[in-house]
């Protein structure tokens, strides 16, 4: 495995059920992970023999390498206080929660892209390769295209050719953006710098991200500050992690995620109001599970918003630069042949 690769969210899920499952049913960890080697994934072979060497999870974690950093920082607090099983399992849906969030992001930009894609195949062949059919058959039949049609055609061309010339780009682009974070072992996030396109909506999607993680984060007992760092570290660059800074610079050196959940007003009036209720009455976390649940529900709705929007606008210029070939290519034929008759 390539050094410093993290293992995937649905790894991740997997392997932290079934340590809750260990935890919970008393097993020596040693002996329960004996159970689970057949991982292909996961050296845990290894993963058992560094445990034994270090005495706690969280080191043989941390020697493995491929764990992430929240991983690591939540099961060496939930060791601290005995909450292993709770914490663990608490991973596992953080975890399966993102993978299922990523992949509700691919699904829903994947239709626009197949759009578009199809979009610039069906005017590339309608200008390269009916337009010019129809102009031999101009040509045989004595007549000749008007200049206005000329002019027509001549503007569906270049329209072809620059909508060719994005989707290449684009395309480059993909490529190269993989292969810098196949050669630097970085993960890259294709969706994310996708929806930099769509600030709105980046800022909800990153907004509940942030809340996932404040969640696990606070339902482990992370030392206060650095739970902050943890959840900011989950944070991509954009509008919610720079008005985030901002307010950490803020705030004293002593302060946590509870003080920078309370100074800054990034939720809507409601949730912001409750999480001020709940921090006053010790049930900050708690109420995170509803506004993470809340904030990951708002983000999905914007998406298929936006999605909504964007198809209807493809189909109607797919079905308007048709319509524009053929009005230009089908006038004059008619007027051909009613000469010829």
């Amino acid at each position: 495995m390539k050094k410093n690769a993290y293992y995937d969210d649905e790894t991740l899920s997997l392997f932290n059920t079934q340590i809750a499952l260990i935890y919970e049913s008393g097993m020596d960890l040693r002996e329960g992970l004996r159970f689970l080697e057949s991982s292909d994934k996961i050296d845990l072979k290894k993963l058992k023999e560094d445990l034994k060497e270090t005495g706690k999870l969280s080191l043989a974690m941390e020697k493995d390498g491929h764990f992430p950093k929240e991983a690591l920082m939540a099961i060496k607090a939930a060791e601290t206080i005995g909450q292993e099983a709770t914490v663990a399992n608490h991973l596992a849906a953080f975890y399966q929660r993102q993978s299922e969030t990523k992949s509700f992001l691919k699904e829903i930009l994947i239709m626009p892209m197949m759009l578009i894609t199809i979009l610039v195949l069906v005017m590339g062949v309608l200008t390269f390769v009916v337009i010019p059919v129809f102009q031999d058959v101009y040509t045989s039949l004595g007549g000749s295209l008007d200049a206005w049609i000329e002019t027509l055609l001549l503007g569906s061309k270049a329209i072809v050719f620059v909508a060719l010339a994005l989707l290449i780009i684009m395309v480059l682009w993909v490529i190269i953006t993989l292969l810098k974070g196949k050669l630097s072992h970085t993960p890259v996030d294709l969706t994310d710098k996708v929806l930099r396109l769509f600030p709105s909506r980046k800022y909800k999607a990153d907004l509940a991200r942030f809340s996932f993680i404040s969640q696990l984060v606070l339902r482990a007992g992370i030392n206060q500050n650095e739970a902050m760092a943890l959840a900011l570290d989950q944070v991509p660059s954009g509008s919610l992690r720079e008005k985030l800074d901002k307010k950490g610079k803020t705030l004293n050196a002593s302060s946590g995620l509870y003080d920078l959940l309370m100074a800054t007003d990034i939720y809507p009036p409601l949730l912001q109001n409750t999480l001020t209720i709940a921090y006053k009455t010790g049930k900050t976390d708690e109420v995170m599970e509803h506004v993470a649940k809340k904030t990951r529900e708002d983000s999905e709705n914007s998406l298929m918003a936006l999605l909504n929007k964007i198809e209807p606008i493809l189909i109607l210029t797919l079905s308007g630069f048709v319509a524009l070939v053929l009005f230009s290519l089908i006038i004059p034929l008619i007027g051909i042949m009613s000469s010829l008759g």
